[in-house]
């Protein structure tokens, strides 16, 4: 009995974060309720942290 619901958490957490990680970047952030992020202009050091832009390169 415990193993089927130990089983059952497990899968519905690996569903979860298959269809959060498949999910569109934009709907994530508007979920996950982060404000600012890289590219906002309200923001002046947003995509400081990221160390593609550090770089040269473009935050994600």
């Amino acid at each position: 009995m415990w193993q089927e619901v130990i089983v059952y958490l497990i899968v519905a957490v690996a569903a979860l974060y298959t269809v959060w990680r498949l999910m569109p970047a934009a709907w994530r952030q508007r979920l996950g309720g982060k404000p600012g992020g890289c590219g906002d202009a309200g923001s002046s050091d947003a995509c400081a942290h990221c160390p593609s832009k550090r770089d040269g390169g473009s935050c994600h």
